[in-house]
C-alpha cells in the first residue's frame, strides 16, 4: 500500500510526515491460497522489522533472535486473535527538505492499541512539539491532548508513553 497520501485528512495533502494513522497504518497482505483458503484479518501490530524474523521462522531457520530487531508474526498468522507485541515504533528523519531546527524534521512515535504519541524535533534539539491522542475516544486523531493545559490524567499518560518511547 502507498501510505502517506493524506487526501486532505488533517488539512494536509500528499505526503506529510506525521504519526497520523493515514501515514503509519500500512496494511500487510499475505496471499497463500493453500494456507488461507478464506480471507483472514487481524488487528495485531506489525512492523517492517518483523518481516525478516517471520520469513526466517517460516523457513525453519534456527536462532531467530539473530535475525534482526523485529519479532516473528508467525503466531499471528496461525491465530489472528494472537499478538506478539503491544506497541510499535515509527520514526522519520528529514535530511533534505527541512532546516536542522525544524520541528517536523525528525519524528519519533509510539503507537499502542488506544494511544498514539509523537515527538517532533529538530536534529539540533530545538523546535520540540508533542502530540498525544486517545484513539478509543478520538480515532481520527483530531484533538491533541497535549495542546494547552493537559489534565493530570493526561500528563500521567504522557509521562508513561514518553518514558516508554525514550527507552525503546
Amino acid at each position: 500500500a502507498d501510505h502517506g497520501e493524506l487526501g486532505l485528512s488533517h488539512g494536509m495533502r500528499e505526503k506529510s510526515y506525521s504519526a497520523y494513522e493515514e501515514m503509519i497504518h500500512i496494511p500487510l497482505v499475505i496471499s497463500n491460497p493453500q494456507l488461507y483458503p478464506e480471507p483472514r484479518e487481524t488487528q495485531a501490530f506489525y512492523s517492517h522489522l518483523d518481516l525478516l524474523p517471520t520469513l526466517a521462522e517460516l523457513a525453519g531457520v534456527p536462532q531467530l533472535a539473530s535475525h534482526g530487531l523485529g519479532k516473528s508474526i508467525v503466531p499471528v498468522m496461525r491465530d489472528p486473535s494472537a499478538s506478539v507485541q503491544e506497541s510499535v515504533l515509527f520514526s522519520y528523519d528529514d535530511v533534505f527538505g527541512l532546516p536542522a531546527g525544524a520541528a517536523g524534521g525528525n519524528l519519533r512515535a509510539l503507537r499502542e492499541r488506544n494511544w498514539a504519541y509523537a515527538v517532533y524535533f529538530g536534529i539540533d534539539g530545538s523546535g520540540i512539539e508533542y502530540e498525544l491522542y486517545n484513539l478509543s475516544t478520538d480515532p481520527l486523531q483530531m484533538k491533541n491532548l497535549l495542546h494547552g493545559q493537559p489534565e493530570a490524567d493526561v500528563r500521567s499518560e504522557w509521562a508513561r508513553l514518553h518514558m516508554m518511547l525514550t527507552r525503546r
